[in-house]
């Protein structure tokens, strides 16, 4: 069974086309490079169709497709039965039974096994069950589960799920019951009828094994019906807002209860109705600005948007995907509280096709459930919320068309070709020439937009060129990067934070009444400067009180802002210390201390900035100099020498 960290390393090098180093590997996974040696001597050692990785003395490593294919081929050739398989069928057996006991020999003899290899079986078992807090006690010959029916419950679905319910195919391995499955697909039937759409995957997935362990967990529990916790008022509240899914989750549980022919706890609408809250309906995707949990869905989809914009930089997104993303937060959020898992197959995939985005948003998954106070989001949650960014991008890309040019346009060429596609997916290479025929080949292969050449080239060109090593090292790549945004992102304005702001923009030690009065404060000086209008900065508040304290980006720092068609004129960033640090409503990163108001006139000319901005202020000693300023000069000047320290480094 492979680990989480060769797992990472077989994606990222099947995301790369070319030789890469373990210093290079262990950089983007965060790893050290004696892991990255030990992981891949690993890989090599158990999987049977040779070597997975290949590697090169001076080059680095390279998966060998070849064999990962064969090995791919070999897994899904495997029967239905395996090791993983019994295990599975063993604690939903236990899983549903519980609490009562099962025999040893009842759950094992089908499978001639070793004592040592039950005894195995079971301690993995044992050791699955306490992430749900739950037991696996063993006396004399027999075993059973125990634990709270919330608990037994959650364990079976996540179970379940795992098994790929309800594939036909595998129900009779995993004692899976065909009747009850077909009964549960008629009632998911009945529920689309109800509403005049289709749930679609995964959430109709997840519905369906809801009812599927209603239909095996009450049989077993006739004489003592399971202990439920009892509704809140919260609860109530929520079953008033949703009076339609409420009535259609009574009628299912009605047609359950029919079925079974036994009355089930009233709760068990309650908790079928949160399993249709925490899908994709369409239903919900009308709810109005007062609807199910707003203003917490609001400030969770601003605070993904901002993120991944700051971090890749991709600019300001629509508000029509702002609007789909905040329709997949909602029920992301109510499976977050009611611990519904969702199993996103498509995952390894992901992390492959998109590794350097999968990375981003799970960093900030995991900042959101700090911020906003909820459960940890998980590696399928976030591979959501990553499809509907890569959607986004591959709608908006614009690929930059490149012609590679080398002294002989041969061996150097294909060598930098195949790198430059490996390490930027905004690029494509339409064409390699030797130094002697670039211009025949920039007709040829117009529209040309950079060239990227190996040796210095002597003509003048329009189009911009960019000089790198044979070998395409580090310092290459970001004299690539620097001269497509310089060319391409920002349009040639590219400008530092030193370059947007100044001494009139600062302020410090301001006195403010409230977290209203400190934004209209910190970003007076645009308006006294002629960076912004009055309607700009009342723009700044009006953001914030429709969506939240979001602009609180970390601890002790606000960011307001405001669209750029509300009064713009050109673009500004403030410095503004606070006084006495202020409530914003944010608590997390509250109480508020600094204060960047930020004028924006496009998507674009202020990423430079604000990318140094945030690295600023993650600086503690450039935050805690801030405070000891004296004057906006001593501010502007310390803006200048961390400005020049981080260029240093870069």
């Amino acid at each position: 069974m492979l680990t989480e960290v060769e797992k990472e390393i077989i994606n990222f090098l099947l995301n790369t086309n070319s030789f890469i180093t373990a210093k290079e590997i262990a950089n983007q996974l965060l790893l050290s490079t004696k892991t990255v040696y030990r992981a891949i001597k690993h890989l090599n050692a158990i999987l049977s169709s040779g070597d997975l990785i290949i590697s090169k003395k001076g080059r680095g490593f390279k998966i060998n497709y070849d064999n990962y294919l064969k090995e791919m081929l070999k897994q899904r050739s495997i029967g239905s039965y395996s090791t993983d398989n019994r295990r599975q069928s063993v604690l939903t057996r236990l899983l549903i039974s519980a609490p009562r006991t099962l025999r040893i020999s009842t759950l094992f003899n089908q499978y001639y096994l070793s004592k040592t290899i039950v005894n195995e079986d079971l301690k993995l078992i044992r050791d699955f069950l306490k992430s749900y807090s739950l037991k696996l006690e063993r006396k004399d010959y027999r075993v059973k589960i125990s634990g709270t029916e919330a608990d037994i419950r959650h364990a079976l679905q996540d179970l379940l799920i795992k098994q790929n319910f309800p594939d036909f195919s595998l129900a009779t391995s995993r004692g899976l019951d065909f009747f009850l499955i077909n009964f549960c697909l008629k009632q998911l039937d009945f529920i689309n009828a109800e509403l005049k759409s289709e749930i679609t995957y995964p959430y109709n997935v997840n519905i369906m094994s809801h009812l599927y362990i209603l239909l095996t967990r009450y049989p077993k529990l006739a004489l003592n019906p399971p202990i439920l916790t009892k509704l809140t008022d919260y609860d109530q509240m929520i079953i008033k807002q949703n009076q339609q899914l409420y009535s259609i989750a009574s009628q299912v549980i009605k047609h359950v209860e029919e079925f079974l022919n036994t009355k089930l706890e009233p709760n068990e609408i309650y908790f079928l109705l949160q399993y249709l809250l925490s899908s994709r309906l369409n239903i919900m995707d009308k709810i109005e600005d007062e609807g199910f949990q707003n203003h917490l869905v609001q400030g969770v989809t601003n605070f993904y948007i901002e993120n991944v914009v700051l971090e890749l930089q991709i600019g300001e997104i629509n508000q029509d995907f702002k609007n789909d993303l905040q329709n997949h937060i909602r029920p992301m959020i109510n499976r977050l509280y009611n611990q519904i898992n969702l199993n996103n197959v498509l995952l390894p995939e992901i992390k492959r096709e998109y590794f350097q985005l999968f990375q981003t948003v799970v960093r900030i998954s995991s900042k959101v459930a700090v911020k906003f106070e909820l459960p940890p989001i998980s590696a399928d949650e976030s591979g959501f919320i990553t499809l509907y960014f890569a959607r986004y991008l591959e709608q908006n890309r614009h690929y930059i068309r490149v012609l590679v040019v080398c002294t002989t346009g041969v061996a150097t060429s294909q060598l930098i070709k195949t790198k430059i596609q490996a390490y930027f997916n905004n690029i494509v290479v339409v064409g390699d020439a030797p130094s002697s025929n670039v211009q025949q080949q920039i007709v040829e292969n117009a529209p040309i937009d950079l060239i990227i050449s190996t040796i210095p080239l002597n003509k003048t060109f329009e189009i911009p060129v960019v000089v790198v090593g044979a070998l395409l090292n580090q310092q290459d790549k970001k004299r690539i990067e620097d001269t497509i945004t310089h060319n391409y992102l920002n349009q040639g304005s590219e400008k530092m934070l030193s370059e947007v702001t100044n001494e009139s923009l600062i302020r410090l030690n301001i006195e403010a009444a409230n977290w209203r009065d400190a934004i209209i404060k910190s970003a007076e000086p645009l308006i006294q400067a002629g960076y912004a209008t009055e309607d700009y900065v009342k723009g700044m508040v009006k953001t914030t009180e429709e969506s939240g304290p979001y602009i609180v980006i970390s601890k002790g720092v606000a960011l307001p802002h405001a669209r750029p068609e509300l009064g713009a004129k050109k673009v500004g960033i403030t410095v503004a210390t606070l006084k006495k640090p202020i409530n914003f409503g944010n608590r997390s990163n509250d109480p508020v201390k600094f204060v960047f108001a930020l004028c924006a006139i496009d998507n674009k000319s202020h990423l430079k900035a604000m990318s140094e901005l945030v690295n600023f202020i993650s600086d503690q000693k450039f935050l805690a100099q801030l405070i000891q300023a004296a004057n906006p000069s001593e501010v502007y000047t310390l803006i200048k020498e961390f400005e020049s320290r981080y260029n240093e480094n870069e």
